[in-house]
């Protein structure tokens, strides 16, 4: 972020960090359904493969929220 502040770099750019949240980030909640599986049974096989999800599921579904939300307003504004 500061190469691109130092730069002048003429687009918005945001730096978020979310402390608890697991790398399935930025993803529809549409996709927490597929093939018939409900989004409880995704977020129990997410909490066996990433530790994070598992400690901190509610923490997860915020963050997943959020930054999905954000890249949408992003892309809405290009």
């Amino acid at each position: 972020m500061n190469v691109l502040e130092e730069k002048n770099f003429p687009y918005r750019h945001e730096y978020v960090i979310y402390e608890k949240a697991s790398h399935y980030l930025a993803v529809p909640p549409e996709c927490l359904s597929y093939n018939g599986k409900s989004e409880e049974s995704t977020k129990k096989i997410l909490q066996k493969i990433m530790t994070m999800e598992a400690e901190y599921p509610l923490e997860c579904w915020k963050a997943r929220q959020e930054s999905w939300n954000k890249l949408v307003s992003f892309f809405g504004e290009w």
